[in-house]
């Protein structure tokens, strides 16, 4: 299991649609209003700590480098 802290969108124009989607496709556990609400809270200026399953880091990092988005990666 790996932590990946989300920060920001590096560029002002992004696709928050599409990140909520990766939120709740990448962890059952999280449905779309309370994705929605760590988005909030990331807009805000507060990172998301987000637990994701080893075999899905590779794809998972693409997700977030395709929408531009600052992130660094810890174990679990």
């Amino acid at each position: 299991m790996k932590v990946v802290t989300i920060k920001y969108f590096k560029e002002k124009y992004h696709n928050r649609v599409t990140f909520v989607k990766i939120l709740t496709e990448f962890n059952s556990s999280i449905t779309l209003k309370p994705a929605k609400e760590l988005l909030d809270l990331m807009l805000d200026g507060t990172p998301i700590e987000y637990s994701i399953a080893d075999q899905q880091v590779e794809r998972f990092l693409q997700k977030l480098d395709e929408l531009n988005l600052e992130y660094k990666i810890k174990s679990g």
